[in-house]
């Protein structure tokens, strides 16, 4: 149920923020081009297949393949660009406000969420992005163990490519 809850607060986070992205410029980062999937296998220690934004518009996973000690999983990313990134933002803010922890040294203001497995980033007012793992044991139950400084790693390499 943890699983399908988290998931659906990423598709409702990515599919509100959709209706004010505008198309990147020549150049300009992509959601699939915010972390590789070296970085990823390498962060979960799962095989990661290579990053496919064609489940929802503008966002980017990766799936986590079946390990011994782990079932599959995935790991999302966005970003968004323009005035809509700010109210994204809050947005992703006001969502689980309880669970929410602020981090430090990331853009210029950036949280994890607990409950939905996602740091979010707003690097200013044209800029945020998000990255959320979905990883689970053998069992299917959902790791949350060392999930917000592996994401919040993710999310410096993310970071610096904006």
């Amino acid at each position: 149920m943890r699983r399908v809850v988290a998931t659906l607060a990423a598709a409702v986070v990515a599919v509100t923020a959709l209706a004010g992205v505008p198309a990147g410029a020549a150049g300009e980062v992509d959601s699939c081009g915010l972390l590789t999937r070296k970085e990823i296998t390498q962060a979960f220690g799962q095989r990661a297949r290579a990053g496919d934004d064609d489940l929802i518009e503008g966002v980017c996973q990766w799936r986590l393949k079946r390990s011994d000690v782990r079932s599959p999983g995935q790991v999302n990313a966005m970003v968004i660009r323009g005035g809509d990134a700010r109210a994204q933002f809050t947005l992703a803010q006001s969502l689980f406000s309880e669970s929410n922890v602020a981090i430090d040294g990331l853009g210029r203001e950036a949280l994890y969420s607990s409950e939905s497995g996602v740091v979010w980033v707003l690097v200013d007012n044209q800029t945020a992005f998000y990255v959320q793992g979905n990883v689970y044991d053998a069992d299917a139950n959902r790791i949350t163990d060392g999930l917000q400084d592996t994401l919040t790693a993710l999310a410096e390499k993310a970071e610096a490519r904006l």
